[in-house]
């Protein structure tokens, strides 16, 4: 039983009704933790039913008891137009009012942070016309990138898959690394300045982009031969777009390959890879199949972003 986290307890020993009547009771009593957990379970529709504005609300009150993080993580909404229209600036103004160290150090990184002109006017090479493939040279700066892996880091797990028969997890047979996804709640406006600049560097919208992922691929780990598309999906969940952008140097091999196409590509520190994975009516490309090779030495760290063809929806 986990003592440390009564609610947990309740909903692992399938007292799920007793858990919500808790937390709502604690919400209604104004109580942060409930409030934040509350937050949560509205924001991706758990033990109940989604709603943003709840979401919102709970947040709110909140950070009026007190609750910092309640604070930055409407600003986090704000800035991704999660129930509501988007609003950056006024993320920021949020994020100022909060004041606290963390509010701090993503202000100072605001500040240093390349702008859109910067962005959008960074050196562009074209690998593939079809697929289209594009490396963009110096997409992000040092600092973001050293404060991606820094944030990141101690949430990685290892890459699992469900075992059908014990619904066990086990090691995932393609992809052999460390990873984490930045979700709503944590989308901080760092990671939410790093989004809205691959937004504008695809022509799409942040709303279309999944969660921002953060990879480590430590010597000998890789991830094998796939597609990001989905098979025989034309509708708004298919992922038209992949984004990566390279966290670090000092290490050997990792490259990323089209298998199809014979092409390998190595970035540097702060460079971008964009890759088209589906054709013109929205099916696969099956040119589009890659993998990113086995690293030699030392750690390779990376940020992914899969772009939807419609909007993304928490989940």
């Amino acid at each position: 039983m986990n003592e440390s986290d009564p609610i947990r307890a309740l909903i692992d020993a399938g007292r799920i009704d007793e858990a919500v009547a808790q937390v709502e009771d604690g919400a209604r009593a104004g109580d942060p933790a409930s409030l934040w957990r509350l937050a949560d379970w509205r924001l991706f529709g758990l033990y109940g039913p989604q709603d943003f504005g709840a979401a919102h609300m709970a947040l709110a009150a909140a950070a009026a008891k007190g609750l910092a993080k309640a604070g930055r993580a409407r600003a986090y909404l704000i800035a991704a137009g999660i129930g509501c229209a988007p609003d950056f600036e006024g993320a920021v103004a949020m994020l100022r009012a909060v004041d606290d160290a963390e509010s701090r150090e993503q202000l100072a990184l605001l500040e240093v942070s390349p702008g859109f002109s910067e962005a959008m006017g960074a050196p562009r090479t074209i690998l593939s016309e079809r697929p289209l493939i594009v490396r963009i040279t110096g997409f992000a700066s040092a600092e973001e990138c050293d404060y991606l892996a820094m944030r990141s880091a101690d949430a990685l797990q290892p890459a699992l898959v469900v075992d059908p028969v014990t619904g066990d997890g086990k090691p995932d047979p393609v992809r052999r690394s460390d990873a984490m996804s930045i979700l709503a709640l944590d989308e901080d406006l760092v990671v939410h300045n790093l989004n809205r600049r691959i937004a504008a560097a695809t022509g799409t919208s942040t709303r279309q982009g999944e969660p921002l992922n953060v990879l480590r691929y430590a010597p000998g780990q890789e991830f094998r031969r796939h597609h990001d598309a989905y098979a025989g999906v034309p509708g708004p969940t298919q992922r038209i777009l992949t984004v990566l952008v390279w966290l670090n140097d000092g290490y050997s091999g990792g490259e990323t390959v089209f298998t199809e196409l014979g092409l390998r590509v190595a970035g540097r520190k702060g460079d971008a890879l964009v890759f088209r994975n589906t054709l013109d009516d929205g099916r696969r490309d099956e040119r589009g199949w890659h993998a990113g090779a086995p690293v030699g030495s030392g750690e390779k760290w990376l940020a992914s972003r899969w772009i939807r063809a419609g909007v993304y929806t928490p989940e």
